[in-house]
């Protein structure tokens, strides 16, 4: 789903870059996975608008392969300070918001010298990106997630995780795609609460993102809060 995302906030900004309405921001974008994609083949996003206002622009994309719409998304654009002041959700209380740094380069070589993800088939999916956990509990979490360890911690196994991630090579920065891509290809949380035997991965049905801020220019490393909510058996959501 995330990397479906990212094609389609790709698409959705550069129509909007060549319109040159005034609203140039991305506020929210919201995702319903109609069909299953088609891998390996090319896709085609149509990109229309529902309506253009004086402070927002409201478009709608269509992500389609072999005639079939597979991706559909509204979106909004607006301009970043004005209106009311928009504020994120605030994160969890025990989440530190001070004192977090992106690891040296010696931290990270000596970290991906045993990666996580070593030998697990979602690694081709997860390499193009870099995690930094914020705790071994964080980093004990993840693994057991991706069944690469049980859970040891004390308690019941954890819901969510928390990390610094970034692009795979140093000199990429982040972008509003990257974001875009980053909430949803990384929530393997799903596996936290489901019996080793029945894990698979969940396809994702709907996503709603919402931009708060710009990406500052030359971001390397966003500092993300992975939690899952179960609503049932088969039902579950993830936040980000």
């Amino acid at each position: 789903g995330g990397y479906l995302m990212g094609v389609v906030v790709r698409a959705l900004r550069e129509d909007q870059r060549r319109r040159a309405d005034g609203n140039p921001d991305l506020l929210s974008a919201n995702f319903t996975f109609l069909n299953s994609s088609v891998g390996g083949e090319a896709c085609e996003v149509v990109v229309r608008v529902l309506k253009a206002g004086r402070l927002v622009t409201t478009l709608q994309a269509d992500l389609e392969q072999r005639g079939k719409v597979r991706v559909q998304c509204t979106a909004m654009f607006g301009k970043f300070g004005d209106g009311p002041t928009r504020k994120a959700q605030p994160g969890p209380a025990d989440v530190p918001r001070s004192g977090v740094r992106p690891p040296s380069e010696e931290e990270l070589a000596a970290s991906e010298a045993d990666p996580p993800l070593r030998e697990q088939p979602t690694k081709q999916v997860l390499e193009r990106f870099r995690w930094w956990f914020m705790s071994d509990t964080d980093l004990r979490a993840y693994q057991h997630m991706l069944s690469v360890r049980d859970w040891s911690g004390p308690g019941a196994a954890p819901t969510g995780y928390r990390c610094l991630a970034s692009l795979e090579h140093a000199d990429e920065a982040l972008s509003v795609e990257a974001l875009a891509c980053l909430v949803d290809v990384n929530v393997p949380c799903i596996f936290g609460v489901l019996p080793r035997e029945q894990r698979t991965w969940a396809p994702t049905l709907a996503f709603d993102l919402q931009f708060f801020a710009p990406v500052p220019d030359g971001a390397r490393w966003v500092h993300a809060d992975y939690q899952l909510h179960a609503h049932g058996p088969t039902r579950f959501t993830a936040d980000c």
